[in-house]
C-alpha cells in the first residue's frame, strides 16, 4: 500500500521520518505524535520503526550470528557472548579495584549467592587464554551496567576439595576484606555454588543501560531486574557511542541562552529550522550535586502547613495518587546550595506554582 506523504508547513514529514536512523527514535516520535493528537504521524513513525527493527536485527546477526536454542550438543560459546550479573555490592568491587590496582592480573573472586550453577560457564569454562567477558550492575542501580571484567576461572564450590578451601578463604580474606573468605553456607543451609575468578575489573563510565544488552536466548533487549542476584547471557553493545557528560548548571545556562537566540529569530527562520531539525533530542548525562535532606524537617514543615501553601495560603492544588496527601513541596528559604541550614525554621511548604516563583520569579 502506497502511503501519501504528510505535508506539514510546506515540507514532507515522510522525509523527516525517513531520516530517523534507529527504531527507538521512531518509537519516540510515534509516542510524541500520539500525545499531540496526531495518530496519522504516529502510524507513519511506527511503520518506520518496524523497518528499522528489521534492519537492526539483520545487522546484529551479521555481527553475532543468529541466536540458537541451547541443547546438550550445543555447548560452544557464541561469538561475543558475555555474562551479565545483576546487583553486586559496590563495596566488594571497590576492594577488588584496590587489590588489582597494584597487580592488574591478580585473580579476585565473586560469589553470586544463588544456589544454582551458571550452566554456560560450566559447559565452557573460562581460562586465562579464553576468558569470558563479565558485566555487572550494582545493588543500588540495577538498571545500569557499572563494571566490567574478564572471568578467567570458574569453580563449583560443591566440588572444591577440603584442602583447597582454606587457601581460597585466606586469599579472599586478604585481598577482599569485605568478603571475609569463601562462603559455603547461606540461608537455610544453601550456598551459592559459583566461584568466579576475575581480572581487569574496571568501572564503565558513563554507566550503560541494561537495555543496550541483547539476550543470547532470544535476541531481545535485557530488561531491568527488580531484585539482585540473577544472571543472563548477553551480547554487549558492539558500538559504544561517546556520551556527553555535563554539569546541570551548564545545561540550564545553555538552554536559557538558546531560548534567547530562538526568540530573537523571525517566525520564518524558526519554521525553517524546525523543518530541518531532528525530532528526537540528543541524549546526554547530567551531573548534579544533591543534598541528603532530613526527612523529619520535611514532615514537620508539611504538618505545620496543614495542606495549605505557606506563600499564597491556598489549599494544595491536588492530592497524591499513592496516599491521598496534599501535594506541597518543601522549599528552603536560604537554599542549601547557598549554605542554608536544613531546619524547620529555614523551610516552607509551597504549592508548585509558588515554589517555581521562589526560584525563578521576583519575590519580595
Amino acid at each position: 500500500m502506497i502511503r501519501a506523504p504528510i505535508e506539514l508547513q510546506g515540507s514532507s514529514l515522510d522525509e523527516r521520518i525517513a531520516k530517523l536512523r534507529t527504531s527507538k527514535d521512531a518509537e519516540v516520535m510515534a509516542q510524541n505524535a500520539e500525545r499531540l493528537g496526531r495518530p496519522d504521524i504516529a502510524e507513519h513513525a511506527r511503520a518506520r520503526a518496524l523497518e528499522l527493527k528489521a534492519d537492526e536485527r539483520t545487522a546484529r546477526r551479521k555481527i553475532v550470528g543468529p541466536a540458537s536454542p541451547r541443547s546438550p550438543s550445543n555447548k560452544g560459546r557464541v561469538d561475543n557472548e558475555a555474562l551479565f550479573i545483576n546487583g553486586v555490592f559496590e563495596g566488594v568491587l571497590n576492594d577488588i579495584l584496590d587489590a588489582q590496582a597494584a597487580s592488574a592480573e591478580l585473580i579476585c573472586y565473586l560469589q553470586p549467592y544463588k544456589p544454582r550453577v551458571i550452566k554456560r560457564l560450566q559447559q565452557d569454562p573460562p581460562s586465562l587464554g579464553s576468558p569470558w567477558k563479565l558485566f555487572l550492575s550494582l545493588t543500588h542501580s540495577l538498571g545500569l551496567v557499572s563494571f566490567e571484567a574478564d572471568i578467567v576461572e570458574w569453580r563449583d564450590k560443591a566440588a572444591i576439595e577440603a584442602d583447597e578451601v582454606g587457601a581460597l578463604s585466606e586469599h579472599i580474606a586478604t585481598y577482599q576484606p569485605r568478603e571475609r573468605g569463601l562462603h559455603l553456607e547461606g540461608k537455610d543451609g544453601e550456598y551459592g555454588r559459583n566461584l568466579l575468578g576475575i581480572v581487569r575489573l574496571r568501572r564503565v563510565e558513563p554507566a550503560l543501560s541494561v537495555s543496550g544488552f541483547i539476550k543470547t536466548s532470544d535476541n531481545f533487549p535485557l530488561r531491568e531486574r527488580t531484585r539482585a542476584g540473577s544472571w543472563s547471557y548477553v551480547f554487549p553493545p558492539e558500538l559504544r557511542q561517546p556520551v556527553e557528560v555535563v554539569g546541570e548548571e551548564i545545561v540550564r545556562d545553555e538552554e536559557q541562552k538558546g531560548l534567547k537566540r530562538a526568540l530573537a529569530r523571525s517566525e520564518k527562520e524558526r519554521r525553517e529550522r524546525l523543518e530541518a531539525a531532528n525530532p528526537v533530542p540528543q541524549q546526554i548525562f547530567v551531573m548534579t550535586k544533591a543534598f541528603r535532606r532530613n526527612q523529619d524537617v520535611v514532615a514537620e514543615v508539611l504538618s505545620r502547613a496543614g495542606g495549605h501553601c505557606e506563600d499564597c495560603f491556598q489549599p494544595a492544588p491536588f492530592v497524591r495518587a499513592k496516599d491521598g496527601t496534599p501535594f506541597l513541596e518543601v522549599h528552603h528559604v536560604m537554599t542549601l546550595a547557598q549554605g542554608g541550614m536544613d531546619t524547620v525554621e529555614n523551610a516552607k511548604a509551597l504549592c508548585p506554582n509558588c515554589h517555581r516563583r521562589r526560584h525563578f520569579g521576583q519575590v519580595k
